[in-house]
């Protein structure tokens, strides 16, 4: 599965304007067979193991018989000192003690390891690769140190590019051959497309479930009970279903999610859990996870809140999540409507939190004021449109500001326009679906002429209105209007 430490990684970089990322997916010839136990054993020694741990490792990797077996037959035996046998538990911990001191030399680049899968990422800024090609000389030369052999034919490199104005890439050249760029690949199981989005990925994993149905089918026309068929259909479609699920299902589009909600009920006779009660339960544990161990590469993305309990972010600096409120539930003659308000104080570098907080409390419409997205970011807006419908207005003056919506998909609307009221102490957005949607952000400072602009704007109107009005830091005799 792909962590989410590199996953936020990417999405931060490409928020900023001139930005592109390359991600070199590493493929290693025999990795296992290519180990040099000595080679092993000194590392070892350095990371502080002890003598009598080393010496047992090395007894385990050398001197080891091997023959093979075919029928009545088998051949003669050769004894190995090389590699570590293949299917053991110990070699793709010993691997990854191996490569452990394979480090990144600049701060733009990142190496992502999962035992003998490798992946350098790029973070590429105004067209400079002068730091990700000079990784990629330092890479091929510590693979030769360390007895690694890298197969050029199947290492494979992929390019996110969002800007209008891309140009073709150059690809990489790896001892002499050039390295092949793909628009998708399999990594680790799940599908990652050059445009970030989970088509790719939700389509195979529904081709590999409906293929089991068929065996499911059989075994209901032969009246096996439902707890057998339940316990099939967990073990085989459920299990494809929810592979990684932490990983993708939070950005898919509403069709894909349709895609994937087409359960096998009606074959089993019962209800079974629903994908996105899978996912959010998945969501929970991960999190749980990863906060008691301070060792995970995603546990930073996680702070501290003051009641001690912690909240995932996606920057160093402390979430005012104070600020998340819940709207109470709207009933209006027989609608029921979830939404809900978050000052999130820039939803660049967050907007896969922000999503997952919406598919999480299951709102039909998330209210977000200071945005801070700026004209030349498109990936923020792109990123939260992936699985909601996502509009703004951005601020017309000095920095920061901005206001927008998360809606459901479900929902169909155009925002609206309020220029010509002339507003001009606060800014607003505002979506009409079933009933008017306004998110408005007052700026901390002086109320003259917030109420009696705020009055114009709601008057006649059925509404929700949702919004930072900052009034907390003025006196209470300051404010005498009433609406």
């Amino acid at each position: 599965m792909m962590p989410s430490l590199p996953h936020f990684i990417w999405h931060s970089h490409l928020d900023k304007k001139g930005t592109y990322v390359r991600m070199l997916f590493i493929d290693f010839s025999s990795a296992f067979n290519t180990i040099v136990p000595q080679h092993l054993i000194g590392k070892l020694s350095l990371l502080g193991l002890n003598t009598s741990l080393c010496n047992w490792i090395l007894d385990f990797l050398t001197g080891r018989p091997q023959s093979v077996w075919i029928g009545s037959s088998t051949s003669n035996t050769t004894t190995l000192s090389t590699g570590a046998p293949q299917g053991s538990v110990l070699s793709p911990l010993l691997f990854t003690l191996l490569t452990h001191d394979c480090a990144a030399m600049h701060s733009s680049n990142h190496i992502i390891k999962f035992t003998n899968d490798m992946t350098v990422v790029g973070l590429i800024n105004k067209d400079n690769e002068s730091a990700y090609r000079e990784e990629m000389r330092e890479l091929v030369r510590w693979c030769k140190v360390n007895n690694l052999y890298l197969n050029v034919d199947k290492t494979k490199e992929m390019v996110v590019d969002f800007r209008r104005a891309r140009q073709d890439h150059s690809p990489l050249a790896i001892n002499g051959s050039s390295v092949e760029i793909i628009k998708n690949i399999k990594f680790l199981g799940v599908h990652i497309a050059e445009n970030l989005t989970w088509t790719l990925n939700t389509s195979s994993i529904t081709r590999r479930a409906q293929q089991h149905l068929y065996f499911l089918r059989k075994l209901r026309k032969a009246h096996l009970p439902s707890p057998i068929l339940t316990t099939f259909y967990s073990g085989t479609v459920g299990n494809i279903l929810s592979s990684c699920i932490i990983t993708w299902f939070g950005n898919c589009t509403v069709f894909d999610r349709k895609t994937l909600q087409r359960t096998p009920e009606k074959i089993i006779g019962v209800s079974l859990p629903s994908i996105t009660n899978i996912y959010i339960t998945r969501c929970i544990q991960k999190a749980t996870n990863i906060v008691k161990v301070p060792t995970q590469p995603s546990h930073e993305l996680f702070t501290l809140l003051p009641s001690g309990r912690r909240s995932p972010r996606h920057n160093h600096r402390r979430r005012n999540l104070s600020n998340l409120t819940d709207s109470q539930r709207f009933t209006p003659s027989h609608i029921v409507v979830a939404g809900g308000l978050w000052n999130c104080q820039s939803a660049v570098q967050k907007a896969d939190f922000i999503s997952a907080l919406a598919s999480l409390h299951f709102l039909h419409f998330l209210a977000l004021t200071e945005t801070w997205i700026t004209p030349e970011n498109s990936a923020t807006p792109a990123a939260l449109s992936s699985a909601f419908s996502f509009t703004h207005s951005l601020r017309h003056f000095g920095r920061g500001g901005g206001t927008g919506l998360l809606m459901s998909r479900e929902w169909r609307f155009t925002p609206l326009s309020f220029f010509t009221l002339s507003i001009s102490s606060f800014e607003l957005h505002a979506i009409p679906t079933k009933f008017l949607i306004i998110v408005i952000y007052h700026p901390p400072g002086s109320l003259d002429h917030f109420i009696d602009e705020l009055d114009i704007l709601i008057e006649g109107n059925p509404l929700i209105l949702l919004g930072d009005f900052n009034l907390q830091s003025l006196a209470p005799c300051s404010c005498t209007h009433q609406i």
